[in-house]
């Protein structure tokens, strides 16, 4: 058996074979203690950062068009870390520019060699905790992707699907699950949930703003989880709903300064919300201004009709209620405090 000094091969010469924009390639000449020699090419490439964001019981991602592979891929935010950066920094301003989002707290998971074989670069990981959002993007002129949420066990179920292929995303999960449990032992991770350690309940978010008594929780109806993505992305500050099934269901109406904890599709809690504002008009009179605050399709007064129409018309109609431009809806706007 080779010892490790018998197995290392020293660096003679480097010569540049080819300059590109994202990488150069070189030739090393090399000679290893056993005596062969030989020349062998290297790819020397700026450093890569990629940061987890975690919101609630989500991983906020970016699906963009990959040019090599020829297909779209789900990842983590990541870019290359310029000359003399502070890796953190990098972590941070990628973050904002491809999902809108600051990190209240950032921390080093790890960093390792992506390619040894080849490349001569550092990948480095950072989780991205106390999210808040900007509501804007800031991407380079030929950057086309968007984000999204995606419960954290799927996608560590799905890692190695087509979606989700990128080989450093599955560097960056290990990273996180060292993180998350640090020295458990593998006999013991049977019903695991790789959230658990991140994501606090309706109750905990509740108690973490300050508020006491009862929680009140409720989600989206229609799509609760793109709307929910909306929220926490700031685009989405406000919602409608129909006046007359508030007496059908024994529900209270919103009114200012109550306050209540929005869930996803399947019950996780995400975000506690603050109403700033109440009003009720007929649908026929509900306006462009409130709209737009919706956040959703072209912000158009038109597309939150005819979107709505539908709702209100298929939401009545399953408690046996009638719909029409009269028919009064419960316009509330709000903020998000925690």
């Amino acid at each position: 058996m080779m010892t490790d000094a018998e197995l290392k091969w020293t660096l003679e010469d480097t010569k540049t074979l080819l300059n590109t924009p994202v990488f150069d390639v070189l030739a090393q000449e090399e000679v290893s203690a056993a005596g062969p020699t030989g020349t062998y090419v290297a790819l020397e490439a700026p450093d890569w950062v990629m940061v987890i964001p975690v919101l609630g019981e989500q991983f906020v991602m970016v699906r963009q068009w990959r040019h090599a592979a020829r297909c779209l891929t789900v990842e983590f935010p990541s870019g290359v870390r310029d000359k003399g950066e502070d890796p953190a920094r990098t972590a941070a301003r990628e973050l904002l520019e491809e999902t809108g989002f600051r990190a209240g707290k950032l921390t080093a998971l790890g960093s390792c060699s992506p390619n040894p074989a080849l490349f001569r670069n550092t990948f480095y990981c950072f989780l991205a905790e106390d999210l808040t959002a900007t509501g804007a993007q800031h991407l380079d002129a030929d950057e086309l992707l968007t984000y999204e949420l995606h419960p954290i066990d799927e996608v560590i179920s799905a890692f190695g699907s087509p979606l989700f292929s990128h080989a450093l995303m599955g560097t960056a999960l290990t990273f996180y699950l060292q993180k998350s449990f640090p020295a458990c032992p593998s006999g013991q991770r049977e019903g695991f949930s790789a959230s658990a350690s991140f994501h606090p309940t309706a109750e905990e978010l509740w108690k973490a703003a300050g508020l006491t008594g009862p929680v009140d929780a409720w989600c989206f109806g229609g799509d609760p989880d793109g709307l929910a993505a909306l929220v926490l992305a700031g685009k989405k500050r406000a919602t409608s709903s129909a006046f007359p099934l508030y007496a059908v269901e024994n529900e209270p109406v919103p009114r200012p300064g109550s306050c209540s904890v929005l869930l996803d599709g399947a019950g996780r809690a995400l975000c506690v919300l603050r109403t700033t504002r109440v009003e009720i008009l007929p649908f026929g009179a509900v306006t462009a201004r409130h709209a737009a605050l919706e956040g959703e399709g072209d912000l158009s007064l038109a597309h939150w009709r005819r979107v709505h129409r539908d709702f209100f018309t298929a939401e009545l109609a399953a408690a046996g209620m009638p719909f029409g431009e009269d028919t009064n809806i419960v316009c509330e706007e709000f903020e998000m405090i925690e």
